[in-house]
């Protein structure tokens, strides 16, 4: 039977909206004897009218049917980062050599920004490329996007020295495709390239983004932000719905409450919900979600942050309770959603602590009443050691990259190498 109907109403909104409302009875307190009706919305606004209280909800919160929660449940657990780690900014540097690492020099830049993902590791540099295959893969690259590619790729055959005949363009076979010169010296090649691809292409392999073995592995999505999906998913909680020029999506601790922002999710142009979008909102929100002490108790994911007050690249808030670390968890796995973000070397500890949590003991609950967190006010924090966790079917790929040893003149990659934040 619906709650309505358990209720005895009849609905003048969608049934969905009753999830968001809390009847109320207060005995022998009506003016004039009787029972007093009242009625509490999940954002603890508070209506003697019924109908009135749904209008709230059906105003301020999301249809169930439109946010599909067990989709984005799902789709986040499939959600995986094939280059899990971070490289020192510095040697993006174009005073930087990548193969001398004496001219590597973290104290040269802001501490706040040592730190960038391995996809947005690129960096202005000539290329020197030597074999036919490199040059194919390079004209490829440059003539994607042009209105006559064959044109365009017969014009940098030439740049290259290349002669370009009729017959299969890019398959290595002189006097029908392409062929060189013996000892023929290619020009170099200026472009953005992605060095940790460069070294791995420089005799580095465990350099190279994606690799099983390497110092990149491949992640599974925290599970701090599904189990806090999950959780609002068994309690029949509802997602608030508002419009604002600040945020995209917001969580509320008191209300342990997630809104997304209408303009935000919903395409402009199509009207349509950007389930993209959506899912890294959600995920980031559920980790906040899965924070707070005056919530989740001795469970706080806040609890075992090394710096959970680390407030470098943020720009609005005094203390960003992992804030920084969870921008750059968003530009790990959802790529091209953010630009620019960085993590601090504290940040990335945060990174690895939120990696790293699980819920161990759902048993173990003990939250603070009331809206208030005294762990806002603690300077000091206790941390449990890292423990590795699998969630349920959803391996996380372990790795051990061995020690490289001396591979240039003057630069030795010991374990972790140059992703290395020792």
């Amino acid at each position: 039977m619906a709650y309505s109907e358990q209720l005895g109403i009849t609905l003048p909104y969608p049934e969905w909206v009753m999830q968001g409302i809390n009847p109320h009875i207060f005995k022998d307190e009506k003016e004039g004897g009787g029972d007093l009706t009242f009625y509490q919305t999940q954002d603890e606004q508070m209506f003697s009218n019924l109908e009135n209280a749904q209008k709230h909800v059906l105003e301020n919160f999301w249809d169930p049917a439109e946010i599909d929660l067990p989709q984005i449940i799902k789709d986040l657990e499939g959600t995986n980062v094939k280059d899990f780690g971070a490289i020192p900014n510095y040697l993006l540097d174009n005073n930087a050599d990548l193969m001398d690492s004496s001219t590597w020099d973290p104290d040269a830049v802001d501490p706040s920004r040592y730190y960038g993902s391995p996809g947005d590791a690129t960096k202005s540099m000539s290329v020197q490329y030597d074999t036919p295959e490199e040059i194919i893969d390079w004209i490829d690259r440059r003539t994607a996007g042009y209105g006559n590619p064959e044109k365009g790729k017969a014009r940098l055959l030439k740049k290259f020295g290349l002669s370009h005949e009729p017959g299969p363009w890019n398959e290595f076979n002189p006097g029908q495709g392409f062929g060189f010169k013996e000892g023929h010296k290619f020009p170099l090649i200026h472009e953005n390239v992605n060095i940790l691809d460069y070294l791995a292409s420089q005799g580095n392999p465990e350099l190279k983004r994606g690799s099983s073995t390497g110092f990149f592995p491949t992640k599974s999505y925290p599970e701090a932000g599904i189990w806090g999906l999950r959780k609002i998913l068994e309690e029949g909680k509802l997602f608030e719905k508002y419009t604002d020029t600040d945020s995209g999506a917001r969580y509320t601790p008191w209300l342990d409450q997630i809104g997304f922002d209408y303009n935000d999710v919903i395409g402009n142009l199509t009207g349509e919900m950007n389930r993209k979008k959506l899912n890294e909102y959600a995920g980031h929100e559920a980790i906040h979600m899965s924070m707070y002490p005056v919530q989740r108790g001795k469970m706080a994911l806040k609890s075992q942050l090394p710096y959970p007050a680390d407030y470098l690249k943020q720009d609005r808030w005094q203390k960003s309770v992992g804030h920084p670390a969870m921008m750059y968890l968003d530009n790990l796995f959802f790529p091209n959603q953010r630009q620019g973000v960085g993590v601090s070397k504290k940040g990335w500890e945060n990174v690895k602590a939120i990696m790293n949590w699980s819920p161990d003991n759902v048993s173990e609950y003990s939250p603070t009443q009331g809206g208030f967190d005294p762990g806002l006010q603690q300077p000091e924090y206790s941390v449990p050691p890292f423990q590795n966790y699998t969630a349920p079917d959803r391996p996380v790929q372990n790795y051990t990259a061995p020690d490289r040893g001396d591979w240039g003149p003057g630069l030795h990659l010991a374990r972790g190498g140059i992703a290395s934040l020792r």
